[in-house]
């Protein structure tokens, strides 16, 4: 039995070359690809999707060769969730072998067994004694594989895998580089592209060539890799990798050059973040980006620069102070509480909730996305998703309305998310902490910022932070919450249900006045629009439960008359929740367009469903950092393992990528089951959890025969070629009649 094992891309980490190492002293036939050629490089352009960077379809063309050219009978393809101790790896890291799989052939053909098997393990831990159960479980695996198909393997006693299992080397250096008496040049890159010589442009050979020594953070002991003196929310393994390493280098190193890819939103971010931390400690630093058409040739002529620039000594920096917030005299200043605009039910929700805190006179509520907001938003980070501008811009413009309005120094506090993976979302608090109050300081020095940023699972300083600016009772309340089970403390949940209920319950009902205007709209798009907008006022003054029921009847009625007797073929709207939710950021296709094409909506996509999903992975976190539970999970007990959010979306996407992914195949599969028309997805553009659920979500639309409309937005997107797409798809649907499978 012939095993295939990728080592390129993720497949570059330590964890992944131990396990093909192990198999190999083992005995079984291992057959690994990880010279990337330039005959695959070109094949990589056309298996892979041209939405994901270069890499992954490189990957996809590593695993082409390792299936049709080598007839492998399984395919090891490791999912890798990070690459350091309390961090995350990027989406793309956790389904490579779905991925490769989906770009190759598909879930159907799979499951007759037109595919090599597919073995794909969760990679949870980068240290090496974790590793152990993992080989246990490939083994088994292989164990079942070898006896389905009738093939032969080497019979493994637990001596001969705990010798060879001993034989794995530890996966980060123990000792500190030595520094050589020459021109010293750090590069920051994933290591999957450190380690390709083409997808690196051959840069350590060219600097190793003119005599430079050549250091990366991987040269470094993982001590070093921690959170200590980063941002509030740092949770990018690549991020904590990159920042530590400029902090230890900024007296040893020369120079810098920080590699990234296009189509990589973290990258975006962290290219220029990185360079200008460089910068700040007075280094010289260059961040290149590459793509499918790069040129090697235009990349030596630059790497000649750098390497005179970095050898004459008289090139280093002088090192810039690092501006902070103005916070001086906070308690001077009048202060507010805003958050960037996300629809209407996530206002009137944090509306009831400021009410039921005793904080509406702090509220600065944010107004709808307009293409200003979004231009406003664009003028930094220009490779990142577009829902950052739409963010950055919306922040921006409701603090300098508010200051133009209060002609007074102001503080306002940012409620805001902050990340936890895999999702680029995550990277937004931290960069906007340092460009949002330089833009800020432009309007006006006397405005100032701060940030109520939260995780999901680590909700107790932002409490604290809220608890600040609220009447003495809920002070009491919030302050208590110290961990997820402070809630559960008899007095705690009382008040904490109190509070919440009544948030929650205006949130839900928004939702549902909105999905019931969406599906009145085609028959009566004017009358239709009037009622929602006076429904969502009606429900925002209502400030109990009772009278958002009787809200929410009142406006039932009216949608109910205008759609009597009426039928329209009917689409569920899938994907990015920012993007699908905020009627700008998908230029009002969801909002009007469809409707006014005569088709009926239902969104697959909610903040309430979004949160609901959120709630068992954020618990089974949290008791995964018990110690008895840590002590079991090494036995082989696993309590609390990490499962998908949504398991309808098995068998077309069977690993969480972050994001909504997974949750927009699950809503896609419900909704074709209940007999929908199509599926639109919507989606920023390069988004990697959603182009990563575009092909199960197009097979999904193939085994049942409805279409499909993808839309990916970003800051430029052409309405009239959106109109144009939007009206072909609902004419199709109009034509289409199908036979279910």
């Amino acid at each position: 039995m012939k095993i295939g094992i990728p080592l390129v891309f993720s497949g570059r980490t330590p964890q992944v070359q131990a396990i093909a190492d192990l198999l190999k002293s083992l005995g079984f036939d291992i057959e690994t690809s990880q010279t990337t050629t330039p005959k695959l490089w070109e094949k990589a352009l056309f298996l892979g999707s041209n939405e994901t960077c270069l890499p992954v379809r490189v990957y996809v063309a590593h695993c082409h060769k390792l299936v049709y050219e080598k007839n492998v009978d399984v395919l090891l393809a490791p999912n890798l969730w990070r690459e350091l101790p309390s961090s995350s790896a990027c989406s793309k890291y956790r389904d490579v072998g779905g991925i490769a799989l989906r770009s190759l052939s598909s879930t159907f053909d799979y499951a007759l067994g037109k595919f090599p098997r597919l073995i794909q393990p969760n990679l949870l831990s980068p240290k090496k004694e974790d590793l152990w159960l993992v080989i246990k479980d490939i083994l088994k695996e292989l164990e079942d594989e070898a006896e389905a198909k009738n093939h032969t393997i080497p019979n493994i006693s637990s001596k001969d895998l705990k010798r060879a299992f001993g034989k794995i080397k530890d996966f980060s250096p123990k000792k500190e580089p030595f520094l050589e008496n020459k021109p010293r040049l750090g590069i920051i890159a994933r290591r999957y592209i450190l380690e390709d010589p083409l997808l690196s442009q051959n840069i350590k050979k060219f600097f190793l060539d003119k005599g430079f020594q050549i250091l990366t953070p991987y040269d470094l002991p993982e001590r070093y890799f921690h959170k200590d003196g980063l941002a509030k929310g740092t949770y990018y393994d690549a991020h904590i990798l990159g920042e530590q390493f400029l902090n230890w280098g900024q007296d040893k190193l020369d120079g810098v050059v920080i590699l990234s890819y296009f189509a990589c939103h973290p990258d975006a971010f962290l290219g220029q973040f990185f360079e200008e931390k460089a910068r700040n400690l007075g280094l010289l630093s260059w961040h290149f980006v590459c793509d499918s058409n790069v040129d090697l040739g235009g990349f030596v002529t630059r790497f000649e620069t750098i390497a005179e620039l970095v050898t004459n000594k008289k090139a280093r920096i002088e090192k810039k102070p690092i501006l902070v917030s103005n916070r001086s005299n906070v308690l001077e200043k009048k202060t507010f509480i805003t958050w960037p605009y996300m629809g209407e039910p996530m206002n009137l929700a944090l509306k009831q909730l400021a009410f039921d805190l005793g904080a509406s006179d702090l509220l600065l509520v944010p107004k709808p996305v307009t293409k200003e907001t979004l231009l406003k938003g664009s003028q930094e980070f220009g490779e990142t998703c577009c829902p950052y501008a739409c963010v950055s811009g919306c922040l921006e413009e409701t603090i300098a309305n508010a200051y133009e309005k209060e002609k007074t120094p102001i503080n306002v506090e940012i409620l805001m998310l902050h990340g936890e993976g895999p999702c680029a979302f995550g990277l937004y608090s931290i960069a906007l902490k340092d460009i949002l109050p330089q833009k800020l300081n432009k309007i006006s020095p006397d405005i100032s910022v701060g940030w109520l940023t939260t995780g999901l699972d680590q909700p107790a300083n932002f409490w604290h932070d809220l608890a600040s600016l609220c009447n003495t009772n809920k002070q009491r309340l919030l302050n208590s919450i110290k961990t997820p089970l402070s809630f559960l403390k008899p007095l705690n949940l009382r008040d904490s249900l109190f509070l919440a209920k009544r948030a929650l319950a205006k949130l839900r009902l928004a939702e549902e006045i909105r999905a019931m205007y969406l599906l009145a709209r085609p028959f009566g798009p004017k009358v239709a629009e009037e009622t929602y907008l006076t429904a969502l006022e009606t429900l925002d003054q209502a400030k109990s439960i009772p009278k958002m029921k009787q809200c929410f009847q009142e406006a039932k009625v009216i949608f109910t008359r205008i759609s009597y007797g009426k039928k329209a073929k009917k689409v569920v709207v899938v994907g990015e929740i920012y993007v699908a939710l905020t009627p700008y950021a998908n230029r009002y296709t969801v909002d009007r367009l469809l409707g006014d094409c005569g088709v009926q909506v239902v969104e697959g996509v909610s903040l309430s469903h979004y949160l609901s999903c959120s709630v068992k992975p954020t618990l089974n976190r949290f008791f995964n950092n018990l110690g008895l539970v840590q002590f079991l999970d090494k036995q082989g007990l696993k309590l609390f393992a990490q499962g998908l959010r949504d398991k309808d979306a098995l068998p077309f996407l069977n690993f969480e990528v972050g994001g909504d992914g997974v949750l927009s195949v699950g809503a896609a599969k419900r909704a074709l089951v209940q007999d929908f028309d199509g599926i639109v997805h919507i989606y920023p553009l390069n988004c990697m959890p959603e182009v990563i659920a575009k092909p199960a979500l197009l097979e999904l639309a193939s085994l049942y025969k409805v279409p499909y409309l993808g839309l990916s937005f970003n800051r430029e997107t052409d309405t009239e070629r959106l109109i144009t797409e939007v009206r072909t798809f609902t004419a199709l649907l109009k034509l289409n009649t199908r036979n279910i499978i």
